[in-house]
């Protein structure tokens, strides 16, 4: 008997272990465990010796899938393992994970070419862009080889685990990379593994003296000033293998490019649009333009150079037209980016101007200049821009200082909102723009580099202003900031819909008289609809959401959508919704602590109403929304409920406990604790009190998503749970 029972201890051991090592996987050793189905441009057969056989003929692009859809969490998967025989002369395949919403992922092994033996291949998943572990893939697709090359490819094991059962460690690395550059260079360096197909092929590149150069995790090394190096890259699979390179540095010179124009155009020809280019025999460049918008050229040959010491553009231009600002157009290895030239109108004379392009946004030294273009004035306004030279700089040769300065802004403000201060500084074509700002009391309100201030509190502030360039040039504003209203913006819908009817996307809208907002969606994905007016605030006192919802829909939550100015990426902040209700909800989401990058310096400028996330079919009644300072709602209860509560583990595994923490509350407080599942129906309610933590057993869950909602009869929070 004992015998008996130290085998099933053993037995149950490694079958728990056995699943913790491998989420899902096929071995092959009876059948083709059912990869058969939509065999395109190839062939399946089980080899008898526990092998999945596939065959291609030579079209491109072979692929096949198992005869049931694969549906997997990713909770579990941290690794792809393989067990590969490649008969063909392709030295490549992928494994697909298919998702309905179309975000697949696309994951490539590489493999011997025409190899009589099986490999290991190990992939960490970590590694591919956008996986994480709380993904559902909905069906697998396996690409034998890339080409379609003919022959047989055999899979011995395919295997998504948590834990490699077949870890590949490095045993050698080489480091490459150029042995010299100039400080206006930057130099990429690449490693070697051996072998190829090593489990972690990641490596941690490090430079022996961070004073003279640094060095990105991707091996780019961005110079300093001049010196020696040496660029050492170490596996990071625990096998401590390492690498290095010695790289000398030397001083590059300080015009990175010039055009100076006194013998001819220096090749400033190349595709005149709107304008036509002469030399000068004076020594100019001269540049007519003829009253068409938007005229450029550029140079023939392109040009290129790294983006390293690149600091400063300085032209000398005389500009006969009326407009008064032209440009430089930098292509990029990031992305083009356009450099104003400020100009004096219709002027007689030269003058220079020198741009510091640390002022420029998106602008970064480790570009590579892929080409240049000049536009000699923005609207084409007719006449000639004279350039007597084009300098591209790591230090400018002609520096202008600041004579004078001054700033401005708002004299009041409410904490509700923010304030931009704006500077003028004299002469225009100053060297040196920047700014360093501060207020006198930052318990009061603090600022930024650009000049925006950011009220805490109702009170007085001196803003200062002082020039970066060494004349040490400042002045200041003082600004008065009064209490503003809790509400920020909301709309309560007691008389009518408040203008929440514009562009209802997969969604109708219709006031009720009741005093709601009812939002019928109808089963499509992502319905949305926007207010007749822009809805224009500040988020300076913007901390709290809160809406009073009634969701008649399958779905768990919706969202607003905030917009703001410049086309900068849109904040989101979600709210959790009990699905299938027949009660009215009030739901306060925390702003700064729920949505990512809140800051209370934005602007915003339009708000979009996601009634629901998927867009299933029924009713959501808004019975008002509020943006505002503080959290209106909260008794003494909701606030120990809304912060204090929390459930663990989540994600869960199926049989397992999960823990609801009451501990905030007393043995008195009585809490409603249920779960439904994502279509709304009950399956487990009980009335509990606080002092601890209660227990929800998962016994007799399946594997999906479910909504875990406590409540009392002042609050509720709701927790999405799942069960794997």
């Amino acid at each position: 008997m004992m015998k008996k029972l130290l085998f099933t201890f053993f037995a149950l051991t490694l079958a728990i272990q056995t699943f913790n090592a491998q989420a899902i996987g096929w071995d092959f050793t009876a059948d083709d465990e059912g990869w058969s189905r939509a065999q395109t441009r190839c062939t399946t057969a089980w080899n008898s010796d526990g092998y999945l056989d596939v065959t291609t003929a030579g079209v491109a692009d072979p692929f096949f899938f198992n005869t049931a859809a694969i549906s997997m969490s990713t909770t579990d998967v941290k690794f792809l393992e393989l067990s590969v025989k490649n008969g063909t002369a392709n030295g490549g395949g992928s494994i697909i994970l298919v998702r309905t919403d179309a975000t697949n992922f696309n994951i490539p092994f590489s493999m011997t070419a025409n190899s009589p033996e099986f490999e290991t291949i190990v992939i960490d998943l970590t590694n591919v862009t956008n996986f994480s572990n709380d993904l559902q893939i909905d069906d697998i697709r396996i690409d034998p080889n890339n080409g379609g090359a003919p022959g047989v490819i055999s899979f011995d094991y395919i295997r998504f685990v948590e834990t490699p059962t077949n870890v590949i460690v490095a045993t050698g690395l080489s480091v490459d990379g150029p042995s010299s550059i100039t400080t206006n260079e930057i130099a990429q360096f690449t490693t070697a593994i051996t072998p190829n197909n090593t489990t972690f092929n990641g490596v941690e590149y490090a430079v022996d003296d961070t004073n003279i150069a640094t060095i990105s995790a991707s091996g780019i090394l961005t110079p300093k000033t001049t010196g020696t190096v040496t660029v050492t890259a170490t596996a990071t699979d625990g096998s401590d293998v390492s690498g290095s390179k010695q790289i000398t540095i030397t001083q590059g010179a300080n015009t990175i490019a010039s055009w100076e124009f006194n013998t001819d155009d220096e090749g400033w020809n190349r595709s005149q649009t709107r304008s036509t280019t002469a030399w000068n025999s004076a020594g100019y460049l001269d540049v007519t333009t003829t009253g068409a918008n938007d005229p450029f050229f550029y140079r023939n040959p392109k040009v290129e150079f790294n983006g390293i010491n690149f600091n400063f553009i300085e032209l000398n231009v005389k500009n006969g037209t009326a407009d008064t600002e032209g440009g430089i157009l930098l292509f990029t290895s990031n992305g083009n980016i356009n450099v104003p030239v400020p100009m004096t109108a219709n002027s007689a004379d030269f003058e220079t101007i020198v741009i510091d392009l640390a002022t420029i946004a998106n602008l970064s030294n480790n570009s590579f200049i892929t080409d240049v273009r000049l536009d000699p004035n923005l609207t084409g306004a007719a006449g000639v821009i004279s350039y007597d030279y084009v300098r591209f700089l790591g230090s400018p040769t002609n520096i202008i200082g600041a004579t004078s300065l001054s700033i401005d802004g708002p004299s009041t403000i409410t904490t509700n909102e923010i304030a931009q201060i704006t500077a003028t500084i004299s002469p225009s074509n100053a060297t040196f723009k920047s700014l360093d700002y501060s207020v006198n009391d930052t318990n009061i309100a603090t600022i930024n580099s650009s000049g925006i201030l950011v009220p805490k509190t109702a009170g007085t502030v001196t803003v200062t202003a002082t020039t970066t360039d060494g004349s040490n040039l400042s002045d200041t504003k003082m600004i008065t900031i009064t209490q503003g209203p809790n509400n920020i913006i909301s709309w309560e819908f007691d008389a009518n819909d408040e203008g929440w009817n514009k562009n209802p996307v997969k969604c109708t809208t219709e006031w009720n008289i009741a005093g709601y907002l009812d939002v019928t969606t109808i089963g499509e994905n992502d319905p949305s609809v926007r207010n007749t007016d822009a809805q224009s605030f500040s988020a300076a006192g913007a901390n709290f959401l809160t809406i009073r919802v009634k969701n008649e829909t399958a779905s768990d939550n919706g969202q607003l959508i905030f917009f703001r100015a410049g086309g900068a990426t849109p904040k989101t902040a979600i709210f959790n919704m009990t699905p299938n209700s027949t009660e009215f909800e009030t739901i306060v989401v925390d702003l700064p602590a729920s949505v990512a990058n809140w800051s209370f310096s934005d602007n915003f400028i339009d708000v979009r109403l996601d009634p629901n996330a998927d867009g299933s079919a029924g009713i959501v009644s808004f019975d008002y929304l509020r943006i505002t300072k503080e959290d209106a709602t909260a008794s003494v209860e909701s606030e120990r409920l809304l912060d204090a509560t929390f459930m663990y583990p989540n994600p869960v595994r199926q049989g397992q406990n999960v823990f609801v923490n009451l501990e905030r509350f007393t043995n008195t407080d009585k809490i409603q604790l249920s779960v439904n599942d994502i279509t709304g129906k009950l399956i487990y309610a009980k009335e509990v009190s606080g002092g601890n933590s209660e227990s929800i057993s998962t016994n007799n869950l399946s594997a999906g998503v479910y909504l875990v909602s406590v409540k009392n009869d002042r609050s509720f929070k709701s927790f999405k749970m799942i069960v794997n």
